[in-house]
């Protein structure tokens, strides 16, 4: 998770956050869910859910889901290093723990 992490992949991490069944790996998340959603269908049959609006509402247990970023359980930001030579610090990290 990062600073790239929004819409509706905020919803799916403020979810597992609040679940106590998820660790979460990275960095804040960018603090915007996506807000209203709204169902539109094509002339062709497809449909497509996009947000359309703020939320001012906020998660089962009070968190905002607008303008306060996620916070993970395990403060781990990106090496500029490990980038450039295609190594994924978050994910190295998270496999760490599983292995304790």
């Amino acid at each position: 998770m990062g600073n790239y992490s929004c819409s509706s992949a905020e919803t799916f991490l403020i979810t597992m956050k609040e679940s106590d069944d998820a660790v979460l790996v990275g960095t804040s998340s960018a603090g915007d869910t996506g807000g209203v959603i709204c169902l539109f269908k094509t002339s062709h049959g497809i449909f497509y859910r996009l947000p359309v609006g703020h939320s001012s509402g906020s998660s089962p247990k009070g968190f905002p889901l607008e303008g306060k970023g996620i916070s993970p359980n395990y403060l781990v930001p990106m090496k500029v290093n490990d980038f450039l030579s295609g190594k994924d610090t978050q994910l190295s990290y998270a496999l760490q723990l599983f292995q304790k």
